[in-house]
């Protein structure tokens, strides 16, 4: 669900997300990463700071669940996410992802719980060493 935040006879009224609609992974004292639903996809934000810096759009990456179920899409994208906290751009970040498909495909992705269990692990944000 979006909700308009200016009034709406308003052209130009910038839109936001709702916050039922979407929910933090991970210490939410440290905001890491965002996972929004978005009909049958789903999107991940990536907070790294230092990979908000090129352009205006955000670190995201969206993967649909109709193409291999909605727990292989959250799979692939908690491997993302946490792929990126080893990277020091958003463009690096972006090309992690032939890798997380590539580690899917020879089924060598970690599990659910391996990922949730990882995430928490966390315990500087952002990273003190640039990446």
């Amino acid at each position: 669900m979006v909700h308009v935040a200016a009034e709406a006879g308003e052209p130009h009224a910038k839109r936001r997300r709702c916050d039922e609609a979407s929910e933090l992974w991970g210490d939410p004292d440290l905001k890491l990463f965002r996972f929004t639903q978005k009909g049958a996809s789903w999107q991940c934000t990536c907070y790294n700071p230092h990979h908000q810096d090129e352009g205006t759009t955000k670190c995201t990456k969206t993967r649909s669940g109709a193409i291999d179920g909605e727990e292989v899409a959250l799979r692939l994208l908690k491997t993302w996410a946490l792929e990126g906290l080893e990277v020091f751009s958003k463009r690096d970040h972006g090309d992690c992802w032939e890798e997380v498909v590539h580690a899917h495909r020879a089924g060598l992705l970690a599990s659910t719980e391996e990922l949730d269990a990882r995430v928490w692990e966390i315990a500087e944000w952002p990273p003190a060493d640039g990446a």
